[in-house]
Protein backbone atom coordinates (compact mmCIF):
# COMPACT_ATOMS: atom_id res chain seq x y z
CA UNK A 1 0.00 0.00 0.00
CA UNK A 2 1.37 3.40 -1.36
CA UNK A 3 0.75 6.79 0.14
CA UNK A 4 -0.02 9.53 -2.49
CA UNK A 5 2.84 12.03 -2.14
CA UNK A 6 1.98 15.15 -0.60
CA UNK A 7 3.24 19.02 -1.18
CA UNK A 8 1.54 20.88 0.88
CA UNK A 9 1.40 21.06 4.97
CA UNK A 10 -1.40 20.19 7.04
CA UNK A 11 -1.89 21.26 10.74
CA UNK A 12 -1.42 17.99 12.99
CA UNK A 13 -1.54 17.87 16.85
CA UNK A 14 0.80 15.11 18.04
CA UNK A 15 0.03 13.50 21.58
CA UNK A 16 2.20 10.47 23.55
CA UNK A 17 0.97 7.73 25.17
CA UNK A 18 3.40 5.22 27.22
CA UNK A 19 1.73 1.51 28.01
CA UNK A 20 3.32 -0.94 30.21
CA UNK A 21 4.30 -4.35 29.01
CA UNK A 22 5.53 -7.07 30.63
CA UNK A 23 9.12 -6.69 31.79
CA UNK A 24 11.31 -8.75 29.06
CA UNK A 25 15.32 -9.06 28.91
CA UNK A 26 17.18 -9.20 25.83
CA UNK A 27 20.73 -10.31 25.65
CA UNK A 28 22.61 -11.41 28.79
CA UNK A 29 24.73 -7.89 28.93
CA UNK A 30 24.61 -6.79 32.49
CA UNK A 31 25.75 -3.05 33.87
CA UNK A 32 28.21 -2.49 36.09
CA UNK A 33 25.77 -3.13 39.04
CA UNK A 34 25.05 -6.57 37.79
CA UNK A 35 21.32 -5.38 36.68
CA UNK A 36 20.67 -6.35 33.04
CA UNK A 37 21.81 -3.83 30.20
CA UNK A 38 18.51 -4.32 27.78
CA UNK A 39 15.30 -4.61 29.61
CA UNK A 40 11.85 -3.67 27.74
CA UNK A 41 9.30 -2.39 29.83
CA UNK A 42 7.25 0.11 28.54
CA UNK A 43 5.94 0.73 24.99
CA UNK A 44 5.54 4.60 23.44
CA UNK A 45 3.44 5.55 20.95
CA UNK A 46 3.16 8.81 19.18
CA UNK A 47 -0.22 9.80 17.71
CA UNK A 48 -0.67 12.06 15.18
CA UNK A 49 -4.30 13.68 14.33
CA UNK A 50 -5.92 16.54 11.77
CA UNK A 51 -6.01 19.97 13.94
CA UNK A 52 -7.25 23.29 12.52
CA UNK A 53 -4.69 25.92 11.60
CA UNK A 54 -4.46 28.44 14.22
CA UNK A 55 -4.95 26.92 17.02
CA UNK A 56 -1.66 27.25 18.79
CA UNK A 57 1.12 29.14 17.68
CA UNK A 58 3.66 27.39 20.27
CA UNK A 59 6.03 25.26 17.90
CA UNK A 60 8.52 23.16 19.04
CA UNK A 61 11.99 22.87 17.63
CA UNK A 62 11.87 18.99 18.37
CA UNK A 63 10.05 16.10 19.98
CA UNK A 64 11.29 14.41 23.00
CA UNK A 65 10.01 10.72 21.61
CA UNK A 66 12.81 8.57 23.80
CA UNK A 67 11.43 8.55 27.41
CA UNK A 68 14.27 6.47 28.29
Amino acid sequence: MLLEHIVERYPVGVTTFNLPVPTRRFGKATKEDGQPALVLNEVGFAIYYPTEAGLSTKRYPYLDWVMQ
